[in-house]
């Protein structure tokens, strides 16, 4: 009984370590924050519109979220942020926001 326990253990630990290595357990973590968050979000309270520059300003960080890899940073900053699904073109936040392409 007790070698299986041993057993159980080791092959949990492995796993673990396993899964942690590959990045699976830091992708569950971000989605499970991210679908918490969105369930308690409260839909009957709409948010407030995004002002002209929040909306340029998260665009720039989404940007850098893709570029940089960050996908579950990213799905859980435009939950968060009420961001609209579909991207302003790169172009149009760059000129806006003074920034060289």
């Amino acid at each position: 009984m007790a070698a299986e326990l041993r057993d159980q253990q080791a092959l949990r630990a492995a796993l673990r370590e396993t899964l942690d290595a590959k990045g699976v357990l830091r992708e569950l973590r971000a989605r499970i924050q991210a679908e918490v968050f969105s369930a308690v979000r409260d839909t009957s309270d709409p948010r407030p519109r995004l002002s002209q520059e929040k909306l340029l300003l998260n665009e720039a960080i989404r940007e850098y979220l893709e570029f940089s890899g960050y996908n579950h940073t990213l799905s859980v900053f435009l939950a968060e942020a009420g961001q609209p699904e579909e991207k302003l073109a790169r172009q149009v936040v760059a000129g806006q926001l003074r920034l060289p392409l």
